[in-house]
């Protein structure tokens, strides 16, 4: 009995955790991948799908899971853009960006609650704005970023840049 509780109860603690399903994003296939470009769940820390139906999620459209009161996000390795304030005005304290995103669009992480972030080797471009108005003290950027927009990190407490 006392094992039977104890798998319920882990059972019941992983799905509160990231319980989100594929009908939770709205998305569009094109050219054998996929655009997600809505967000219908109520969960507050989600993980994006690498995949849906099989395809490949490789773009996190413009504004997608903004204004949902989101606390923590992970973007799988699929993913390469991340659109325009595709995560804004939320209550984000934490991120992990997948090491395939190379564009991280205007605003995509702006007015949330992040203090630290590390930015993958494989980000190219960081448009404007991308992180400001959060509460930064340690940005780590690669090498690899050869565009940082006007404002990528206004607004905040940076204290680190490595």
């Amino acid at each position: 009995m006392k094992k039977m509780f104890i798998l319920l109860l882990m059972f019941c603690i992983g799905f509160s955790v990231f319980s989100q399903s594929e009908s939770d994003f709205t998305y569009i296939e094109e050219n054998g991948t996929i655009t997600i470009i809505g967000y219908t769940g109520e969960e507050k820390n989600i993980v994006i799908p690498g995949r849906i139906r099989n395809v490949l999620v490789t773009t996190i459209g413009a504004c997608v899971f903004s204004n949902n009161q989101l606390t923590r996000v992970i973007i799988p390795d699929s993913v390469t853009s991340i659109g325009m304030g595709a995560f804004c005005n939320n209550q984000l304290t934490g991120i992990t960006i997948g090491n395939s995103v190379t564009y991280i669009g205007e605003e995509a992480f702006a007015d949330n609650k992040l203090t630290s972030i590390t930015i993958p080797n494989s980000v190219i471009w960081i448009g404007d704005d991308a992180f400001a108005s959060n509460r930064l003290t340690n940005v780590t950027i690669p090498n690899s970023v050869t565009y940082i927009g006007n404002g990528a990190f206004d607004q905040n407490v940076v204290i680190t840049r490595r």
